[in-house]
């Protein structure tokens, strides 16, 4: 390739100015380029002015239509032709007075529906203000992004104003569920501006400790990194992001900002029981969340094993979120949610989570010492003395049967297997979770579909 290109440390030329490498890793991913297709160092100049480019008209055409755009605020009251031909809301004002003191001594329809269609107009002239120049803001803010910043320029167009270019969107971003800009705190993170690319996170979500060892990472399958070598690393640099704070000792405390009157009721304090009260406190709203059970963080607390998830950094993040005036009221089982809104609360939001396995549907399956994951692993986060044989059988290929099977190793088994009816390549759980799993001499029993739980006088005895 020319321009001299170093493919095997970095995907972009050596040489470069900090923002010029984040700028090319973006036109990279952005465009979903293949490394045949990557720019090289001569076109870079290039390539960040053709970015310009695409976004400058695109703002420019914005910028020449607000005020015909607009006028579609002011259907109702364009057809009585008032707005056209009275400009000033205020004489508009004084009409109405002057008609309302009129049909206090003779109503007529005709005077009434001229003085609804003087307050509609009034009204619709009001409201297109307002949406107008929270438009012109957020335009404005792109517009003054575009020559310092094109990249931060054209998610600002896609997330605020829904437009978007032929760069479209990162596909890492795009897979997220949470929604994180991954492209942005990545590159945060390799310029050292470490507390940037964290806060940029907690924009997001308050769990990157957690999410940084447990997450699935599905954007790691759509990094375009990959189609080089291999993907960027994404959910271990959410780890070393939040570990990195606490090493420090300077964990960020948030300061409350309650200034709403309507009060939120949230039931569980789960993941997305506490996402919710997150992005509710963060708004202004008075949370209280409703927890049945004595501590916190649902399935991340008692559908995962402490040594995956240690509960120090679980507990951390659940008080960061309780820093923000977010209630926790634990041993609270709420059974009638619409009670909750005759107790003061303008809203409930039901975060229960998904706590009930899923059944095989085989003959035996009732039988004693059958378990399904989900109930065993909170028996075991419980601290429940639960008694298993010498020999334990876990039938699935995802990460509750992976959980299952190295806590059953961890709780005295002698021998485990995982019996699972596709290839190893198929398992959903996570690859190096089954890596870990073999490791610890776990037997892998690939291609076995189990038809029926063997059982006598009740108890299990074979598959």
């Amino acid at each position: 390739m020319d321009g001299g290109w170093e493919m095997s440390g970095s995907a972009t030329p050596m040489g470069l100015s900090p923002k010029r490498k984040r700028m090319m890793d973006m036109i990279l991913a952005l465009g979903g380029m293949k490394e045949e297709q990557a720019i090289p160092l001569n076109k870079v100049t290039e390539a960040i002015d053709d970015l310009k480019k695409e976004l400058s008209p695109l703002v420019d055409d914005i910028v020449a239509f607000p005020d015909s755009y607009f006028t579609k605020f002011l259907s109702t009251a364009q057809k009585a032709e008032i707005i056209s031909e009275i400009k000033n809301n205020a004489v508009l004002k004084n009409a109405i007075t002057n008609l309302q003191k009129t049909i206090e001594v003779s109503a007529t329809d005709t005077v009434q529906d001229f003085l609804k269609s003087l307050t509609d107009a009034v009204e619709a002239s009001e409201s297109a203000g307002k949406e107008k120049d929270v438009f012109t803001e957020k335009l404005q803010e792109v517009t003054s992004k575009i020559d310092t910043d094109p990249e931060t320029a054209l998610y600002l167009l896609q997330q605020n104003l829904g437009i978007t270019t032929r760069y479209g969107q990162p596909p890492c971003h795009v897979e997220c569920p949470a929604g994180v800009r991954t492209q942005r705190f990545v590159n945060l993170t390799r310029d050292r501006r470490f507390d940037e690319a964290l806060k940029l996170m907690r924009d997001t979500y308050p769990f990157p400790g957690t999410l940084g060892r447990v997450c699935n990472a599905p954007c790691e399958s759509r990094c375009q990194r990959g189609l080089i070598d291999q993907p960027v690393s994404i959910r271990n640099l959410h780890r070393f992001l939040a570990d990195n704070e606490r090493a420090s000792g300077k964990i960020d405390k948030p300061t409350p900002s309650i200034d709403k009157e309507e009060k939120v009721a949230i039931i569980g304090a789960g993941p997305a029981g506490i996402g919710c009260a997150y992005d509710l406190a963060r708004l202004g709203y008075p949370v209280t969340i409703f927890e049945s059970k004595p501590k916190n963080g649902g399935l991340l607390r008692y559908g995962i094993p402490s040594y995956r998830l240690p509960r120090d950094i679980l507990d951390e993040e659940i008080a960061y979120v309780q820093h923000l005036g977010v209630e926790i009221l634990n041993n609270q089982r709420i059974t009638k949610p619409s009670d909750l809104l005759t107790k003061g609360y303008s809203a409930v939001f039901v975060g229960t989570g998904a706590s009930s396995s899923l059944k095989l549907r085989i003959e035996g399956e009732d039988a004693k010492g059958v378990f399904h994951a989900l109930e065993f692993l909170d028996d075991i986060n419980l601290g429940k003395n639960v008694k298993l044989g010498n020999r334990v059988a876990v039938i699935g290929g995802g990460n509750a049967a992976i959980d299952s099977a190295r806590v059953s190793l961890r709780s005295g088994a002698s021998e485990v297997s995982i019996v699972y009816r596709r290839s190893k390549s198929e398992m959903p759980a996570n690859e190096m979770e089954i890596e870990d799993a073999e490791h610890e001499g776990i037997n892998l029993k690939i291609l076995s579909a189990p038809v029926k739980i063997l059982e006598t006088g009740g108890k299990v005895t074979g598959l």
